[in-house]
This record gives C-alpha cells, structure tokens and sequence, in this order.
C-alpha cells in the first residue's frame, strides 16, 4: 500500500487499531496480574490491522505466471543487513551496560532516555515512508531534475524540523524529566540532551539512505553505511562504557549514527550525485531561530515552577517563537508551507460557503414550492365560499320575486 502511496488507508487503520488497542488497555487491565492480557492487546490488534490490508489487494493484485522468487535474493538481503545490524548494536547497547555496571539502573536511564528520542524522531524519519514511492517513480521515469528537487527538499524539511526537536529537548529536559520521570531518574537529564542530537542526524541518514539510495538501486551502499556505523559502535562502547556507563553508550550511539550520515554523504558527493553545498547552507535560518528559541525558553523556565502545565507552556511557546523567528527570517520554505496551508483553508472555506448557498438556495425553492403547494386549498376554501354565498343571495332574490 505504500508502493502505491495509498497512506490514507494505512493511518485510518493504524490509528483505528491502535485506539482499540489503547481503550482496551485501560478498561480491562487493571493489575500486575493482567501481563497477559496486555501481550494479548498488543499482538492481537497489530495482527488484526495486518490482516485488514488484505482487503485491499484484490483490487491491485494480479495472476502472474513465471514466479522467480530467488530472482532479486540480493537485492533483500542488502536491505535485510542493515535492519539486522541496527538491531544488534542497539540491543547491544543495553547488553554491555549491563556487563559493566551494577544492577539495572543504568540500562534504565538508557532505555528510558532512548525512548524519548525514538518518539520524538518518528516525525522526522516518518517523512521517508512518503517520499520512497515518489522518487522511485521519478527515477523510473528518468526525471533526475525532479529526482534532486525532492531530495533537496527532504533535506530542507529535515533540518526545518529535526533542530528545533534537539534544541527543544535540551531546553525541556530539566522539567520534563521530574514532571513524567519523576524522582530518581535525575541522570537522564543528562542523556536526553545528548541523544537529541540523534533527531538532526537520524534524519539526514535517513534522507540519504532510505530516500535516495534504496529507491534508486544503490541499497548496496546503505549496507556499507550502516555496516559502518555498527563497528565503531562496537569500539566506542568498548572505550566509553566501562567508564561512563549510559552516558558513555549513548555518546556512542550518537558519534556512530554521525559516521553512517557522514560515509552516505562522502559516497553521493564522491558520485556526483549530489552538491553538499546547498544542503548545509540551507539550515543556516534554522540553526538561528533555533537558538533564539532555546535561548528564550531558558529565561521563561527562570520564571515557572516544575510542573506539567509549566511544560506544555514551555512546549507551546517553543513552537510560536520559532515559527515566527523563520517568519521575521522570511525563509522561503516555512512562507511556501504558510502559503499552502493558507491556500486549503480558503479552499475549504470556500467550498464550505458554496455548499451552504447551494443548500439554501434548494431550501428556499423547496420553501416556495411548500408555499404554493400549501396555498391552493385556501384558494380553493375561499372560491367555494364565494360560490356558496353567491347560492345562498340568489336563493333569497328567487323568494322575494315569488312573494
């Protein structure tokens, strides 16, 4: 269904399933007890959802004769690698903190921390599920203007997006820790900042690797990049573990995904495939709306006590300060997005207004219809009336006349 860039079906049932699957949670687990029933939520509904998709294929699937199922074996095994080897060195991770460290604190710093991010990057990343069917289609097509004009602008979204995340996260972190951690987990305070960093990096890796290079037949190199990026994790986590435990893994994870972005980008410039220059330069306004923004919010937290309404203010006032810092900055790619946006709000406007005449407009024909239709028996009331008082005057002249 992504192939074919049907997303609005796979969020209608993603977002439908995982609501069932959340209300389910809250309304029948009730204990520590109810584990199973949890698994049981959990599965059942993603399976479900899976299942649902396939009511969809008939209308896409076709009688294909001469299967060669081994045919592009090498082609899925170069994606395989790469989701194997991110999967190793990130539950290796966890694995070599506990081997150096005492008991489960540290792994519980590190797993909580990691979770922030891998929310918050989801916007970032998620950008690549839409864009991987559109470049694949325009490269078939041998559109290679088109093809960079995308990439560009993938880049662009990602730097637009991905460094207020960063900078937002070292801003909020010194209360959103003790607001959703609460007591205890004071040390994350220290490994979300770092970690943060993983949204601008994740982003652009991904904008390379998923976005260009596997649509455009070169999943080969991503292999490499990723292959990469699992050794000198390995290494670093060997150096920085022992000593500084979680914070040494997540400097770690960090400086490996920075390898991965930094192998994709020596390979595209070295094949000509594309300018660096224009990449880099474009995140300049970004990087500037994002440090007033930081900046500003630091001073606002002097002001506000430790508490969840505190946060949302904090979070809400990041995002008004920053999209009007890229405003006053005019840069063109948040005024083309306002535009847009501006542009389908009048269009609905406008076709809502429509609609609202049109129905008018049969209302108040059906009203005149109901007017008439209503009028003719008084008409008629009123004529027989007449006729009968006209009966009634010459029936009297008739007596008079015979008297």
């Amino acid at each position: 269904m992504q192939g074919m860039e049907e997303f609005g079906k796979i969020s209608t049932r993603s977002i439908i399933f995982r609501l069932l699957s959340i209300i389910s949670v809250f309304v029948f687990v009730k204990s520590e007890n109810d584990l199973g029933l949890y698994v049981l939520f959990m599965t059942a509904y993603t399976v479900l959802g899976n299942i649902t998709m396939w009511l969809y294929l008939p209308k896409y699937l076709c009688r294909v004769r001469g299967i060669k199922p081994f045919h592009d074996i090498k082609s899925v095994l170069q994606l395989f690698i790469p989701t194997v080897a991110i999967q190793l060195y990130t539950v290796l991770d966890k694995s070599m903190i506990g081997w150096f460290s005492d008991g489960y604190a540290e792994n519980g710093y590190y797993e909580q921390s990691e979770k922030i991010i891998k929310m918050a990057t989801t916007a970032v990343t998620a950008l690549g599920t839409v864009m991987i069917p559109r470049i694949a289609k325009v490269f078939k097509e041998g559109n290679t203007e088109l093809l960079k004009n995308y990439i560009y602008k993938s880049y662009r979204f990602i730097w637009m997006l991905a460094i207020p995340i960063t900078f937002g996260l070292i801003a909020i972190t010194s209360f959103f820790v003790p607001v959703f951690f609460g007591a205890g987990y004071e040390k994350c305070e220290v490994l979300i900042p770092i970690f943060s960093l993983l949204a601008i990096v994740l982003g652009l890796s991904n904008v390379t690797g998923m976005q260009y290079l596997v649509p455009v037949g070169r999943q080969n190199v991503m292999t490499l990049t990723v292959v990469v990026g699992a050794v000198v994790n390995l290494v670093l986590n060997l150096i920085l573990i022992p000593r500084f435990y979680s914070i040494g893994a997540s400097i770690a994870s960090v400086i490996a995904e920075s390898c991965v972005m930094i192998v994709g980008f020596v390979y595209l410039k070295r094949k000509n495939m594309i300018e660096l220059k224009p990449i880099l330069t474009c995140s300049f306004k970004y990087w500037i709306a994002g440090a007033i923004m930081t900046g500003l919010l630091f001073l606002i937290k002097f002001f506000l006590p430790i508490a969840i309404w505190s946060l949302i203010l904090l979070i809400v006032s990041g995002v008004v300060i920053y999209a009007v810092v890229l405003l006053l900055l005019r840069d063109s790619f948040a005024l083309e997005i306002v535009k847009k946006g501006l542009q389908m709000l009048h269009r609905k406007g406008k076709t809502t207004s429509e609609t609202v005449a049109l129905e008018q407009s049969n209302a108040e024909k059906a009203g005149g219809q109901e007017e008439f239709s209503c009028d003719m028996p008084e008409c008629e009331l009123e004529r027989g009336a007449k006729q009968e008082q006209n009966g009634s005057d010459h029936q009297l002249e008739t007596e008079k006349k015979e008297q």
